[in-house]
């Protein structure tokens, strides 16, 4: 079971951002269920369904059995017998029942999605209206010292993306500087599937890019970066990243994207019209690389999900080359470009990514060195 201590602590942090952000508000000790995975805490959500389910409708996990079982607790929690499901518990807690939007004070219920345990964890709170359920606004909290760091690069680029019209993101509202929190618009819409379309290539395209690189310079900036993480010089470094540094070279111009990176499908909706939505922008870049978010959208699934064929022979897919095509770089070496996500990765101080994803990518580069 999820411990109590770590509750009270994750609804006094949401508690403390709300009322910074509205100033002295309303709080009701309320019924909740906590749900749990591996006796680590995933959702708070209001006991009354009306509140929580628009929500959770729009969240799902990706593997056949957590499927099914978040299938079977949304249809417990319709019912109100949501603890009926192993690792979710009832709880009395003490939340916030008021909050301002759009200029305006709303009376509300927070449905708090808690991110994984590490020096980026931070909570999702989705507000809703009491009365319909319906999400009003999103509020994001630090709950380490690291995540303080991530909110304000994703209100960065957030308020940048706004500047620039770029459509289907979240709409920064406010951000408290001192302590982290930040409020944004809701983004609707169902998390998108596993696989790649074209709505995902004519998503990427549409972001910014406005100057260009080279392979060769950005080769000087992963040694760089190598060194400067602890990795050591060139000639210490074992053989096959030698060899994949080495293969790092080129003098033509290529142009610098802003990258999401995270580009992955739970950070992803589908909207009406079939277009996508991106949301968590909180590893963003705006002098990011090509193929750097195709890339992460393949190897993070087939670290997660045991599936390699999908990074075995990506780049010869035919939404990959319609992607290099229309930015003008299909003549570059795009094994170079996988290279340097795959090292990227694994030595950039960004402590968001852990140890066993980074020494998957490891062994991948003597993979794309073989092609």
């Amino acid at each position: 079971m999820v411990q109590s201590a770590r509750i009270k602590t994750v609804l006094h942090e949401i508690n403390l951002a709300a009322c910074d952000q509205n100033g002295s508000v309303s709080s009701y000790d309320e019924r909740y269920f906590v749900i749990s995975k591996n006796d680590k805490l995933r959702w708070i959500v209001p006991a009354n369904p009306l509140l929580g389910k628009k929500v959770l409708a729009q969240w799902h996990p990706y593997g056949l059995v957590s499927q099914v079982a978040w299938f079977v607790l949304r249809c417990l929690y319709s019912l109100r017998c949501a603890s009926l499901m192993p690792g979710v518990t009832g709880v009395t807690a003490n939340v916030v029942r008021g909050v301002i939007v759009a200029g305006s004070k709303k009376v509300v219920s927070p449905v708090i999605y808690v991110g994984t345990r590490g020096s980026q964890q931070k909570a999702v709170v989705t507000f809703v209206d009491l009365n319909t359920g319906q999400p009003l606004v999103i509020m994001k909290v630090a709950l380490e010292s690291g995540a303080r760091i991530s909110l304000k690069r994703e209100a960065e680029t957030l308020k940048s993306l706004a500047q620039l019209g770029v459509r289907n993101v979240p709409k920064l509202l406010t951000i408290d500087n001192e302590n982290g929190p930040t409020w944004q618009t809701v983004i609707s819409g169902r998390l998108t599937s596993r696989k790649l379309t074209r709505s995902h290539i004519d998503f990427l395209l549409k972001l910014p890019r406005h100057t260009t690189t080279t392979l060769d310079h950005q080769k000087d900036i992963l040694c760089g970066l190598i060194e400067s993480s602890g990795g050591g010089s060139f000639v210490e470094l074992p053989g096959v990243i030698k060899k994949a540094i080495n293969q790092i070279k080129g003098k033509k111009n290529i142009p610098l994207v802003l990258v999401h990176g995270d580009f992955a499908p739970w950070n992803l909706k589908r909207q009406p019209n079939n277009q996508l939505a991106a949301i968590d922008w909180e590893d963003s870049e705006f002098d990011g690389l090509p193929l750097w978010d195709l890339c992460h959208f393949h190897y993070i699934q087939a670290y997660l999900f045991g599936d390699n064929k999908r990074v075995r022979s990506f780049l010869s897919g035919r939404l990959i080359k319609e992607y290099l095509q229309k930015l003008e770089i299909e003549k570059v070496d795009h094994a170079a470009l996988v290279l340097l996500y795959l090292l990227g990765m694994v030595f950039q101080k960004n402590g968001n990514k852990n140890r066993e994803f980074k020494d998957f990518l490891i062994e991948q580069v003597p993979l794309v060195l073989a092609n």
